[in-house]
């Protein structure tokens, strides 16, 4: 609104201290998200595949998505697992053991709190260059923004070149609720 004074834009704030980093991750990625076509969770599945790397998908299926999801799901190879809802300890212990999140989007996504939660458990993330995405991951710091699968295959074999501590100093720094 043009009447308004704006001053700044201040993110979503996370408990990052619920979200110990970790620096010896495993080899998997990790989609965290909702099983719905808007978050792409297909797309993550494919990168898996490319990468050749084991999947853990973690979220809600809810009812107006259950055929896609189920689709999804049928197509999920024996390197994919779903685990569902998590809760936070859950939810911390995937991040920080994950190699990386994947967060492929097909609509611009306003925030994305499961991207800080990544940084704050010291995991980079693979997100597509949508919706505030390029305000969040720092492109080659804490993570790299790409345009489609093929470039995401690609940021996924150059995970292992990004300090995780560069991670959790983001989302301490700059996303920290304290």
């Amino acid at each position: 609104l043009p009447e308004l004074n704006y001053l700044a834009t201040i993110p979503n704030g996370v408990r990052v201290d619920d979200f110990p980093g970790g620096e010896s991750p495993d080899d998997y990625l990790a989609f965290v998200g909702r099983l719905a076509p808007e978050k792409a969770p297909h797309l993550a599945l494919e990168v898996a595949k490319r990468a050749e790397r084991p999947l853990l998908m973690a979220g809600v299926i809810e009812d107006a998505h259950l055929d896609y999801a189920q689709g999804v799901l049928n197509r999920a190879g024996r390197d994919v697992d779903f685990l569902g809802p998590l809760d936070r300890p859950e939810l911390s212990l995937l991040l920080r053991n994950a190699a990386g999140l994947v967060m492929p989007l097909l609509w611009d996504e306003p925030f994305g709190l499961v991207v800080v939660e990544a940084f704050a458990s010291g995991t980079p993330v693979v997100a597509w260059r949508r919706g505030a995405m390029p305000e969040i991951v720092e492109d080659g710091v804490t993570g790299f923004l790409v345009d489609d699968v093929e470039g995401a295959v690609e940021a996924v074999s150059q995970l292992s070149s990004l300090r995780r501590s560069d991670c959790v100093q983001a989302a301490r720094s700059r996303f920290s609720d304290a």
